[in-house]
């Protein structure tokens, strides 16, 4: 696995794309994941980065339909920021938003 390095996989001498995959995030769900998130809640929620990204980690985020007065957090993990920030939010219906792990410790808006 360490020989695939950032947003790829290596399984039965196969390289494979980690950035492809769309993980449906919901009212339950706790972190969000390298590659693609799709939150289809309808309330306020909060999500957390990856805890343990590798530099060049990509995480996009697209938000269904919030609800009236709803929004979505997107928190740092551990010490962490995000552009010199702990957090991000999100307050409209269908907004989408980009994330990469620059270096240590600091994940980039994009």
């Amino acid at each position: 696995a360490a020989i695939a390095g950032a947003g790829l996989a290596a399984s039965a001498g196969k390289l494979s794309t980690q950035a492809g995959t769309v993980t449906q995030v919901t009212a339950s769900s706790t972190a969000l994941f390298e590659g693609y998130n799709y939150y289809t809640g309808s309330a306020s929620k909060s999500l957390t980065l990856p805890a343990s990204p590798s530099v060049g980690d990509v995480v996009y985020l697209k938000v269904d339909d919030l609800g009236d007065g709803n929004a979505l957090t997107v928190n740092r993990a551990g010490s962490h920021t995000i552009d010199g920030l702990t957090a991000v939010e999100l307050e409209s219906d269908y907004a989408a938003v980009g994330f990469v792990y620059l270096v240590a410790n600091k994940w980039a808006i994009i």
